[in-house]
């Protein structure tokens, strides 16, 4: 086996997590994306990031986290642990693919949301309408 098959093999929840993770901070800046594919306007992405941010972060978050748990129910039932027999014996190891799973989606979620904030303040950005601004809105 390749040793990329094996690095694989290893972590097959990260590319999930992140995904998970990546979709969550939608509420963020998706708004931004809007603007920069020319889907919105600057005041219609304003609306929608702080409607979306103050008022359904939490809902961005558990879709992220039923990502998560689809994920561990699928990618344990395709290792034939469907039983309560099998549950048991492989209990540590689906334990360590949960925790391993909430942690690199905290870590992966924070770490967008820092990069993005960084961005922001890189560009010299702290709204809407400073963006606007810049793309000559």
């Amino acid at each position: 086996m390749s040793k990329n098959k094996k690095q694989n093999k290893k972590f097959p929840f990260a590319k999930y997590t992140f995904l998970a993770a990546f979709i969550s901070s939608l509420c963020c800046f998706a708004p931004i994306i809007f603007v920069l594919l020319g889907l919105a306007s600057i005041s219609t992405a304003a609306y929608w990031g702080n409607y979306f941010f103050f008022g359904y972060w939490w809902l961005f978050i558990s879709i992220g986290l039923i990502i998560i748990m689809s994920m561990l129910i699928f990618y344990w039932r395709k290792q034939k642990v469907c039983t309560l027999d099998s549950v048991k014996r492989n209990r540590y190891r689906i334990i360590n693919s949960i925790l391993f799973s909430v942690s690199a989606f905290i870590l992966f979620y924070v770490l967008l949301e820092i990069i993005w904030e960084m961005i922001w303040i890189y560009m010299g950005l702290t709204s809407f309408e400073e963006l606007g601004k810049l793309l000559g809105f």
